[in-house]
């Protein structure tokens, strides 16, 4: 029965790293898609695509760090404050976090577009 979890866990880590390798590799293309749109469009709409497209370069290079994760090439950092040590910080989560405000920046520059 304990070989039977471990090899689910494994499979479903694998499901994980495979899910991250195609992540990335759309995420590459979404980003070629959005330089080439940046290309053709200025003003307030290239500023818009421009926050866009740093979100998804942030979102694609957390998905490439979780596959080097994976792999043990990248450490885990763990901030200390006064207070003591309030979280386990991954570089992962900052880059998610850092995508994920680039793109409401950019959905505030699109709905300024609208108005």
């Amino acid at each position: 029965m304990q070989e039977t979890a471990a090899t689910t866990g494994t499979s479903i880590l694998s499901l994980g790293i495979i899910i991250n390798v195609f992540g990335t590799l759309a995420g590459v293309l979404a980003v070629i898609i959005v330089l080439r749109t940046l290309a053709k469009v200025g003003g307030q709409v290239g500023a818009a695509f421009t926050l866009t497209l740093f979100g998804m370069v942030f979102q694609t290079t957390a998905l490439f760090y979780d596959i080097l994760a994976y792999l043990k090439i990248t450490p885990e950092i763990t901030i200390n404050t006064p207070f003591g040590s309030i979280m386990n910080h991954t570089i992962h989560e900052t880059l998610m976090v850092t995508g994920i405000i680039f793109f409401v920046l950019a959905a505030r520059q699109f709905a300024k577009l609208s108005l």
